[in-house]
């Protein structure tokens, strides 16, 4: 069994649509490639959408509550994972990093090689970067 993993931040911000795609643009010029998620197929396969389709996408999935998808798929380099952003309770702007492939590991202390937080960390906070950050959490699915 694969194990996935998340990177979740939420920022001192409300969850809304100038700082939803003020988000995506950044994402955009720091070279994320945003693919329309469809249901059974890869990210390859799915639609190059712009950040404004995007924008359309994940609040269409807040207004349903949706905290699972739709999804946005993203590639950035060699590395693609899915996206989503929706609000926490008090409506702040909550992104999320979520089913890295293939999953950048590193070689820690020890010799253990491990996922690499560190760069989903800082290409997530690259994302938001003017955003103050309220929350950062890291999790296994």
């Amino acid at each position: 069994m694969s194990r996935n993993f998340s990177v979740d931040l939420t920022l001192i911000a409300t969850h809304n649509n100038k700082n939803i795609l003020k988000i995506l643009e950044t994402g955009r010029k720091i070279g994320f490639t945003y693919y329309d998620h469809e249901i059974a197929k890869t990210y390859e396969d799915s639609p190059i959408i712009t950040p404004s389709q995007t924008l359309k996408k994940i609040l269409n999935a807040a207004e349903f509550e949706l905290e699972d998808g739709p999804t946005v798929f993203i590639n950035c380099g060699d590395s693609n994972f899915g996206f989503l952003s929706f609000h926490d309770d008090n409506h702040l702007l909550k992104c999320s990093f979520w089913g890295m492939r293939p999953i950048i590991r590193k070689t820690f202390e020890e010799n253990i090689v491990e996922i690499d937080f560190e760069f989903y960390i800082q290409l997530m906070l690259k994302l938001c970067h003017g955003f103050a950050i309220k929350h950062i959490e890291l999790g296994e699915f």
